[in-house]
């Protein structure tokens, strides 16, 4: 009797499942809702699920991860696996982050070569282009621990605290460092020009190299305390490492209310990260620039097809000589493009951090899908514009490809100098050597 009310409860309980389509989830963290869309891989087991939303913590923390899936290779491969857009979105970051890293490494090293060479680093110009490098490589060796993480699904950030405490570190440093380098580069250019004496003064080699320093120690000290902030934690069945780029403020809402702190430190650091890396740049170069460039045409209007300043005066170098109209074409034209570049290449990711554009409240499998492809192009030119200052900065302007071609010509004659070095010390030896005959008349004199 007991047998047969126990088959009839157990067939009643799968008859209700049956009917709402329902199904617990293969991880055993939620009940989830699956499409029934005809193909056997959608079944239970497979990835094609989603929360049913009832209101519990299980789907909320479920819908809060299926939509900034659409930060990762998780929404393609998890949720919307036959989706063309997502498809084409994770591929574009699965391949492109790590060649705009590489490729970015590659150049701002040679750039720093460059800018490092004895006719170049006495120049105030050149010592803020250098920290600029430092910063965009910093920026591109911590986008690698985010490619593993979140596109090759590896744990690189989430392995240890430490490690997720250093890349959510970088991430609000190294821009904000960028960025303070490109205004104060903007700022010597635009006094350099406007009032020769006084730049010599304020922007001397020494004091240039003390303004880097103290931004690099006031950035230190406003962005130290965030690996001490609660951003490696365990929440939604999974271990997060909380950051700007790819995690929704409501999943570090809801660890905070689990967690009972009422601190939310992403709501302070998110306006600190956008003033410093977006507002001021935004509103502060084209200012400076068009100050500059109208400077720059007044000057020329007066003094017709000679300029009698040098675009980087170097005294006592090979650089200090009179640059014709061309060359003062040509840094006008850098600065332009930098600020044109910085305004294409940042305002996108800078207004999803600004939440202007939401893409974590997605209501719709369009909408995500349609989100992923919009988030994958504004990250990869966000790091495409740390990629290309040498692009922008080193090629577009005179002084440095002659630098630079000044630069290959020395690593030739020091190879070139080396193998003769090392051809005459060969013919030397074997002259030696044939002085006292053959291998086995050698080896005979030894033995005697």
């Amino acid at each position: 009797m007991d047998r047969v009310l126990v088959t009839i409860i157990i067939n009643k309980m799968l008859s209700l499942s049956l009917a709402a389509n329902a199904f617990p989830d293969p991880e055993g963290e939620m009940s989830v809702y699956i499409e029934d869309v005809g193909d056997p891989g959608y079944r239970i087991g497979d990835s094609r699920w989603y929360p049913i939303g009832n209101g519990s913590y299980a789907n909320r923390c479920g819908e809060i991860l299926f939509n900034q899936a659409v930060t990762n290779s998780r929404l393609h491969i998890d949720y919307l696996p036959n989706n063309t857009l997502v498809a084409a979105a994770d591929y574009m970051r699965v391949i492109g982050r790590p060649i705009i890293y590489f490729v970015g490494l590659f150049f701002n090293v040679l750039g720093m070569c460059v800018l490092l060479r004895r006719e170049l680093r006495r120049v105030a110009t050149c010592n803020i282009m250098t920290a600029l490098a430092v910063a965009d490589c910093c920026i591109l060796i911590n986008g690698f621990f985010f490619w593993i993480e979140y596109e090759l699904l590896y744990p690189g950030m989430t392995a240890s605290r430490g490690l997720c405490g250093l890349t959510v570190f970088t991430v609000y440093f190294a821009p904000e460092m960028s960025a303070c380098m490109i205004i104060l580069m903007s700022g010597e250019r635009l006094l350099r020009h406007i009032n020769t004496p006084k730049h010599e003064v304020i922007f001397s080699t020494k004091k240039t190299r003390i303004y880097i320093v103290a931004i690099v120690v006031f950035l230190l000290i406003l962005n130290i305390p965030i690996p001490l902030f609660d951003i490696y934690f365990y929440e939604c069945g999974r271990q997060i490492c909380w950051n700007i780029f790819h995690d929704s403020p409501e999943l570090l809402e809801i660890h905070n209310h689990n967690a009972a702190e009422e601190g939310d430190y992403y709501s302070v650091y998110r306006w600190v990260a956008l003033v410093i890396y977006w507002i001021i740049p935004l509103v502060g170069l084209p200012v400076i620039n068009a100050r500059l460039i109208y400077a720059i045409w007044k000057d020329n209007k007066k003094k017709g097809s000679q300029v009698l300043e040098s675009t980087i005066p170097t005294p006592g170098s090979g650089l200090h000589r009179d640059w014709l109209v061309e060359e003062q074409k040509s840094v006008t034209r850098m600065l332009i493009s930098v600020t044109v570049a910085y305004w294409i290449m940042t305002t996108g990711f800078n207004l999803i951090q600004a939440d202007i554009i939401d893409i974590y409240r997605n209501t719709t499998d369009y909408e995500r899908a349609k989100f992923s492809m919009i988030y994958t192009v504004f990250i990869l030119l966000f790091y495409m514009n740390h990629a290309s200052n040498f692009f922008l900065y080193c090629l577009s302007a005179r002084p440095y490809r002659e630098e630079l071609k000044a630069m290959w010509v020395d690593i030739k004659e020091c190879i070139y100098t080396k193998r003769e070095t090392e051809g005459a010390r060969r013919s030397h030896v074997l002259g030696r050597a044939s002085s006292y005959g053959s291998l086995n008349q050698l080896v005979g004199n030894q033995e005697v």
